[in-house]
């Protein structure tokens, strides 16, 4: 009969093989849906997943339990160590094993190789590429150290790695550990010199200036420095290891400026580039001053920062007391001597001032010529300390106040006013003032009021009215152009005289002695042979010019062209006339008309249709300065001004007035030489001739 400790033991087994059901019915069936990778060597980590795999369970592939890197739920990560085989992988628990997917293992991948290295020297921040084999597509499967010092691995691929050199690294080989292959080493790479850059010249200056950069690190191959102001790019002229030589470019504004060295480093400077454009000088008031005097000088490009401005008069410096963008004042020294004024700005210039400006003496008059004349009359003081502008002197006879004409420092021109003879008095503004020792003594010369007849040839006889000329005919001369005429008669108010013999036109002078001289308004025109030969073009279209020619053409022509109300005037010109064909002109003979009054008729002229397109034929300008106004011929125009879009450079143009062969345009404010770029809508755009507009 059992004893009771056997009966016990049994018990207690059946009890438990009864419980083992129960419990693994209340354990969900591990689930692995997939495996990543499905293959690889040994070493390899991978990942397994699925569901409900229970934290104590053990993973094998085979017979070998793989060791457990980490574990997620629904994601666990398991490494293949030596000696695993391919199978199965198998979920183990407490409850049984479990049967997953398949899982071969390959051969070990072959160790890294290095073939090539380039470049083989450089400084921090070079890029090193490293040609071979069997390298790590992943950036984070391969690991390069330089000297033990990690560098960083920018690109990967099999057969290409690219490295950067880092701060502080020392010459030596690369050494390349490949994930699961093993490592290599390279040839030896020797680190150079950082790129640095110590120093600029020049450090300010407009668009357009060439600088030097000196620092390290630089490559002797000029292409392969790559510099820039502010991510803009400059041009590079030269380079060695130690100097680049660029230019700034266009639109460029300041900024520090950055060296990238192609398979080298980069650096950027510790000080900015200044875009300092060309300062320029358009004027300066007074145009004379004493010393001790304020002087602005007005211009462009000054800036704001006096620091940054030098002012120098005849090459010595002057007080700077404001500095505006467009204005400087400055306060004259005691020593100051006559001269330019000239500026520089933060180092560009000196820019120069066109003309002097006059460090006054005191002022003193040493006389004056001629002594006595009429009102009206011009006379030439002479002396010192006067200002060289006409509107820095004032000049008086007694009280009354006279027009100053032209100035230099030592002699002024004036024109008498009606007064009674007295000293004359020079008064400079903040300068001082002068008197003359004896007076200017006021006479009353003739006045020619006409003549009759107005033209004619030699020989003709002419009856002068007018005023003064007395009844003495020996006291009295008539001149044209200095020939004398033949004084035939004379009374207080009328003269006859004849023409001289080779007389060319000119205004006519009556002199009466002791009196003085009066001139006629009008010129007597000497009449010649007035005939028409031709013109050139016979045909041409509105806005084009003809040219008459002929004999006996003078200035001050007209031409009256078939359907034109109006006579065209033109410019004569070595013997021919020149003239512009208006709109609304038909075909037909044209007329021309002398001021005397005779015509004469050209050939048959035949208008044409204006060319295709819109074309330039010929600039016309009233004066060269900004605000100033210009004729531009050609043809194709819009007659519509707003139709006519008109630049000079970049700067826009306004339009006066248009026709379908004119354009009158105001110059802008932009000093230089440039084409006006002329774009009509709807009909084409054209280029002008090369124009300069002066400050």
């Amino acid at each position: 009969m059992p004893s009771i400790r056997t009966l016990s033991l049994l018990f207690l087994s059946l009890a438990a093989a009864s419980a083992l059901p129960i419990a693994a019915s209340a354990q969900p069936r591990p689930v692995i849906e997939r495996i990543e990778p499905a293959s690889g060597p040994v070493g390899i980590q991978i990942q397994l997943i699925g569901r409900q795999i229970h934290p104590q369970s053990e993973i094998l592939l085979g017979e070998t339990v793989l060791p457990t890197v980490r574990r997620h739920p629904g994601r666990w990560v398991v490494s293949i160590p030596e000696g695993a085989q391919s199978g199965n992988i198998t979920v183990r628990t407490r409850w049984g094993e479990f049967r997953g997917p398949y899982f071969r293992v390959t051969a070990g991948r072959p160790a890294p190789i290095v073939r090539s290295m380039t470049p083989s020297t450089g400084g921090p921040g070079t890029e090193v590429t490293l040609l071979g084999e069997n390298f790590a597509p992943r950036l984070a499967d391969n690991r390069v150290v330089l000297g033990n010092r990690p560098v960083v691995l920018r690109a990967a691929t099999p057969t290409r790695l690219v490295v950067v050199i880092p701060g502080g690294a020392t010459s030596g080989r690369f050494v390349i550990r490949v994930a699961h292959s093993g490592e290599t080493q390279s040839e030896v790479f020797t680190v150079g010199a950082a790129t640095t850059i110590s120093d600029m010249t020049p450090r300010s200056g407009p668009p357009g200036t060439r600088i030097t950069l000196i620092g390290t690190g630089f490559s002797r191959q000029r292409q392969n420095n790559r510099v820039y102001l502010n991510n803009r790019p400059l041009r590079v002229s030269r380079a060695t290891e130690t100097r680049i030589e660029a230019e700034i470019p266009a639109r460029a504004a300041s900024g520090t400026i950055l060296v990238d060295v192609t398979n080298g480093g980069r650096a950027e400077s510790s000080f900015p580039f200044v875009i300092q454009h060309t300062p320029a000088i358009t004027s300066f008031e007074p145009a004379a001053v004493a010393p001790g005097r304020r002087v602005s000088i007005v211009g462009s490009s000054f800036g704001r920062d006096p620091r940054a401005v030098t002012v120098t008069l005849g090459g010595r410096p002057v007080t700077l007391r404001r500095v505006m963008p467009n204005r400087i004042e400055v306060d004259i020294p005691a020593d100051a001597i006559t001269g330019k004024l000239a500026v520089t700005i933060n180092g560009v210039g000196p820019i120069e001032s066109q003309t002097n400006l006059t460090v006054l003496s005191p002022v003193v008059i040493s006389g004056f010529a001629p002594t006595s004349g009429a009102t009206g009359s011009v006379v030439t003081i002479r002396g010192a300390g006067f200002s060289p502008s006409p509107a820095g002197n004032q000049v008086f006879v007694g009280r009354t106040p006279l027009e100053v004409i032209a100035a230099s420092e030592t002699t002024l021109r004036v024109r008498m006013t009606a007064t009674r003879s007295d000293a004359i008095r020079v008064r400079v503004p903040h300068n001082g003032e002068a008197r003359s020792r004896a007076p200017f003594v006021i006479t009353r010369p003739p006045v020619v009021a006409s003549f009759t007849p107005t033209s004619g040839a030699p020989g003709t006889e002419v009856t002068i009215r007018g005023q003064r000329f007395g009844t003495n005919l020996s006291l009295v001369r008539v001149t044209m152009g200095g020939r004398p005429f033949e004084v035939r008669s004379v009374t207080d108010s009328a003269i006859i005289a004849v023409v001289p013999a080779n007389a060319q036109s000119e205004r006519i002078q009556v002199s009466v002695r002791l009196q003085g001289t009066g001139s006629s308004r009008g010129r007597f025109a000497i009449v010649s042979g007035f005939t028409v030969t031709g013109l050139r073009p016979a045909s041409t279209f509105a806005g084009a010019t003809v040219t008459i020619r002929g004999e006996g053409l003078v200035s001050g022509a007209t031409v009256l062209f078939p359907g034109v109300r109006r006579p065209v005037p033109g410019t004569v010109a070595r013997g021919r006339l020149t003239v512009t064909v208006p709109a609304r002109a038909r075909t037909g003979a044209l007329t021309v008309r002398l001021p005397d009054g005779r015509t004469a008729t050209t050939p048959t002229f035949t208008m044409t249709a204006a060319p295709s397109g819109v074309a330039v034929t010929a600039l016309q300008p009233r004066c060269y300065r900004p605000g100033c106004e210009i004729l531009v011929r050609g043809h194709g125009f819009s007659p519509t001004p707003n139709q006519n879009r008109v630049t000079f450079g970049d700067r826009p143009v306004l339009v006066v007035r248009s026709s379908a062969g004119e354009l009158l345009l105001r110059l802008p404010a932009a000093p230089g030489t440039n084409r006006f770029h002329i774009d009509v809508r709807r009909g084409g755009e054209t280029d002008s001739p090369a124009f300069t507009i002066v400050p």
